[in-house]
C-alpha cells in the first residue's frame, strides 16, 4: 500500500513532496479486486487470510519448495525463510486483515482527491500484474493530472524485484522538482 500512502501524503502536504513515482500502485478503487473485498470482510476475510498466509508460510518452510520459488522469482533463500516465519505468525494475520479492511475503506476516499495532486507523477506498472491490474494503473494515470504512465511489458506485481534495472532507469530519468522544505 506504499503508493496509496505516498499519494495521500502528496494530496495532504504537496509542499513536502517534489515528485511521485508510484510502482505497481494500489491507489484507486479500480485496483481493488474481488479477492480484496473477500479478504476485507470481517469474519470470512480474517479466516481466509489466515489460512492463505499460514499455508504459504508452511510451504516456505519446505526447503525444496523454497528453493524452487527462490530460483523462479530470483529471491534469496534466507529472505524466503524469514517470510515463511512471518506468514505463520498470528500477529501477521491480524495485521493483514486490518490492512485489507483499511484498503477497502480508504481507497475510494483517496480516489476523490487524486485530481488535486499537483506534483509531477510517474506511474510504473506491469502489464501482467495480477495483484494490481494494468487497467487500474491506466485509470490512475487518467485520474492524476499530468501523470506519466510507464508500462513494463510482461512484468507482474513485483516490478522492484523482477525488473529492478528497468525501474531504476525510469526513476533515474525522472526530473526532480525543487521545492522549499
Amino acid at each position: 500500500m506504499g503508493a496509496a500512502v505516498a499519494a495521500w501524503l502528496a494530496c495532504a502536504e504537496p509542499d513536502r513532496v517534489g515528485r511521485l513515482v508510484l510502482v505497481a500502485p494500489a491507489a484507486n478503487a479500480a485496483s481493488l479486486t474481488r479477492i480484496d473485498y473477500l479478504l476485507g470482510a470481517p469474519v470470512v476475510g480474517c479466516l481466509a487470510g489466515a489460512v492463505a498466509m499460514a499455508s504459504g508460510g508452511l510451504a516456505l518452510g519446505s526447503g525444496s519448495v523454497r528453493r524452487h520459488i527462490a530460483r523462479t522469482i530470483a529471491l534469496d533463500d534466507r529472505y524466503l525463510q524469514g517470510a515463511g516465519r512471518i506468514l505463520r505468525a498470528p500477529s501477521a494475520w491480524r495485521a493483514f486483515a486490518y490492512e485489507q479492511r483499511t484498503l477497502i475503506r480508504q481507497l475510494p476516499m483517496l480516489e476523490h482527491r487524486l485530481g488535486q495532486l499537483s506534483v509531477p507523477t510517474t506511474i510504473v506498472a506491469g502489464t501482467a500484474d495480477r495483484v494490481v491490474p494494468i487497467g487500474a494503473a491506466r485509470r490512475l494515470a487518467a485520474q492524476v493530472p499530468g501523470a506519466e504512465l510507464v508500462e513494463l511489458e510482461a512484468a507482474g506485481h513485483l516490478v522492484h524485484l523482477r525488473h529492478a534495472r528497468e525501474l531504476a532507469r525510469v526513476i533515474a530519468g525522472v526530473q526532480q522538482v525543487d521545492r522549499p522544505v
